[in-house]
């Protein structure tokens, strides 16, 4: 179909499924100030569509709309649509800098570099899910003090990742965050830290130093599954203390405890 032009009404307070779908020559979608539902595949194969702007009152945007191959290269996000937009655009290349980042307002949402050493700009204030997920270049990563969330995998089975530092406002590290980090040897976690996900370190097997901050309050299971090399007693009295199934017989010199009805 070619559509070189279209003003929708202002007053569209929602855009059908496949509503504009295969319209190859459209190169903006706009949508209206008062568009509150967006359908599947509304946009679907608009290939030449490179630049997006979301209205705030979008409460329902589907997880297709823009489906198929895009270049997309500028999108204008609210706040309250950050979340919807991360899904969206997060394996959308074409948004990315010239570092290989792709930040949507104040979230790390992937990382298409190639670079060994990443330094995660400041303001940012999330990694999300999956952000460097199955990462096999990088080696070291650099986060501001601005970072609050590490997100669902958004480290998992990096096998290249030996360093990683972990800044004073961290508040919450997501399940299996660093699952399988194969080379990662060292953990020093703030103070600031209160949550660590389910597996959130399982399988990291060349970890021997973990520093748990004063404020840590959850430790999901099997949060350190396969992390043999830890023995300071310390950490592991307080990892034992929150979730004693976060162990599950990986650290040196431990061994599994009978539940509370003397089960095995």
């Amino acid at each position: 179909m070619k559509l070189y032009g279209l003003s929708i009404p202002e007053k569209c307070i929602g855009i059908g499924r496949s509503a504009f779908e295969g319209c190859s020559s459209i190169t903006a979608v706009r949508f209206p100030a008062e568009v509150r539902i967006v359908d599947p595949r509304a946009f679907a194969d608009c290939p030449g569509a490179s630049i997006v702007v979301f209205n705030e009152k979008i409460k329902q945007i589907a997880g297709d709309v823009f489906a198929g191959d895009f270049g997309i290269k500028s999108v204008s996000v609210p706040e309250n649509l950050t979340r919807a937009a991360c899904e969206l655009f997060r394996h959308q290349d074409s948004l990315a800098d010239e570092n290989g980042f792709l930040i949507i307002n104040d979230v790390f949402v992937h990382y298409f570099g190639e670079g060994k050493d990443v330094t995660v700009p400041d303001r940012i204030r999330v990694i999300d899910d999956g952000a460097f997920a199955e990462n096999t270049v990088v080696e070291k990563i650099t986060l501001p003090g601005t970072i609050e969330r590490i997100g669902l995998a958004s480290f998992g089975a990096c096998a290249s990742l030996k360093e990683i530092n972990f800044p004073e406002g961290l508040r919450s590290i997501g399940s299996f965050a660093f699952a399988y980090c194969l080379e990662l040897r060292e953990a020093i976690l703030p103070d600031s830290l209160v949550r660590i996900g389910r597996g959130g370190f399982e399988g990291c097997g060349a970890l021997e130093t973990l520093r748990l901050g004063e404020n840590i309050a959850e430790i999901g299971r099997q949060a350190f599954t396969g992390c043999g090399r830890i023995t300071d007693s310390r950490q592991i009295d307080i990892i034992k203390s929150i979730a004693p199934d976060a162990l599950l017989e990986s650290i040196a010199g431990t061994e599994p405890e009978p539940d509370e009805e003397g089960g095995d």
